[in-house]
């Protein structure tokens, strides 16, 4: 039995009142988590904002929370760093939460239930969500950008799209795995508009600082990049297959070369995939694809946190549009649907076997590892035959 429109506003009405409710708590909580003395994460940013606007090296700033992004971070946050401290903390959260809701709406458009999609994906993510927003993450800022990436090659608004991806590598370098996507698409074009928007803005704080960038970015390199090629121990919440070949190896090059062989790995079931959805040349860009590539970043992460998983939001949002739930039936009926569709039973148990491995990660050995790994086949192992325009990227 559907549901009436009026029964869906009140429904509607009911989980924004809802939601509106966590996030102030949510906010209150951000607050006092900034105000300690130690500060948290975002503060470093701001920290290293000022101090490399005061011509000092940012990466060196005596913070609890070490900064370890690229310089551009540096320069776009440069009007937010000049703000009261508070009035930041609230424009940073406000900035975070508009971005999930974003990313929520590229992905799903105007399809029915996506209010309930994008409630039940941030339930199932709540640990990940919250520890980004009470933390002052970076990461929900990066997703919305690479969503808007990929929106933007469905419209075909290349020069867009690539500036958007352009900047969340320039933000976060995570996302230039989808560099490997447009070489398998063949998009030449906005590969190449991609590469020229990087070293553009790569130099922008070369530019702004007076040259004395090159060596933060020298610093930045040595210490941070190349440092990662070593970890002490693989840790429960670790999700990093990379990490995970650099603590198991005895040499640095064998750790260079076990690094190597999973990053080939991955990257080649990933591309096997994207053939598989037909995401290649002129067709039409996939959302499953799009996930894919997103947890596939996480695999080759050299460092794993828990607020990373914010990576795996589309993943689980393009499992929750699979699970029948869309076109509004009862959940008696819904449950029949289920009893007698096997790939719907496959989806609903390998969603909530990622859910509670990624709850309870810190207790399972590898539990966030095994849940990437579950919801990146899960994915990929959906029935392609069902992928069609309307359950690609809305044109937005």
């Amino acid at each position: 039995m559907n549901d009436s429109p009026s029964t869906h506003a009140r429904r509607d009405r009911i989980v924004l009142s809802i939601g509106a409710g966590v996030l102030l708590l949510l906010l209150v909580q951000t607050i006092e988590k900034a105000y300690r003395p130690q500060g948290y994460d975002f503060t470093s940013y701001l920290l290293a904002t000022k101090a490399f606007w005061h011509g000092e090296n940012p990466y060196l700033t005596l913070t609890s929370f070490p900064f370890i992004y690229p310089l551009v971070v540096c320069v776009l946050l440069y009007p937010i760093a000049m703000l009261p401290y508070a009035a930041s903390i609230v424009l940073w959260f406000a900035l975070s939460v508009a971005a999930l809701a974003y990313t929520f709406y590229l992905l799903l458009g105007k399809q029915p239930l996506v209010l309930l999609n994008g409630v039940l994906s941030s339930l199932l993510l709540i640990g990940v969500l919250q520890n980004n927003l009470l933390n002052g993450q970076i990461n929900l800022i990066v997703l919305a950008l690479t969503a808007g990436f990929f929106a933007g090659l469905r419209r075909g608004a290349t020069t867009r799209a690539t500036m958007l991806l352009t900047l969340a590598i320039a933000i976060k370098l995570t996302p230039a795995i989808f560099i490997v996507y447009l070489l398998v698409r063949r998009a030449w074009g906005a590969l190449a508009l991609t590469l020229v928007f990087l070293a553009a803005l790569f130099a922008v704080p070369i530019l702004v600082s007076g040259g004395i960038a090159w060596n933060w970015y020298a610093w930045y390199a040595t210490h941070f990049l190349f440092s990662q090629t070593s970890n002490p121990g693989f840790d429960a919440h670790w999700f990093s297959l990379t990490a995970w070949a650099a603590s198991i190896a005895s040499t640095p090059e064998a750790r260079l070369i076990g690094m190597a062989v999973i990053v080939a790995l991955v990257v080649t079931v990933v591309v096997w995939f994207q053939m598989r959805f037909r995401d290649v040349k002129s067709q039409p860009v996939s959302p499953a694809v799009f996930a894919l590539y997103l947890l596939a970043s996480l695999l080759l992460s050299p460092i794993s946190e828990p607020h990373h998983l914010a990576f795996a939001i589309p993943a689980v949002s393009l499992l929750i549009g699979k699970l029948n739930l869309a076109d509004g039936n009862s959940l008696s009926a819904t449950w029949n649907v289920i009893k007698r569709n096997s790939h719907l039973r496959m989806r609903w148990a390998s969603l909530i076997t990622a859910a509670l491995l990624i709850l309870f990660a810190r207790s399972v050995p590898g539990g966030s590892l095994c849940a990437v790994m579950v919801l990146l086949f899960s994915v990929g192992f959906s029935d392609e035959r069902r992928l069609s325009d309307r359950e690609s990227l809305p044109v937005t």
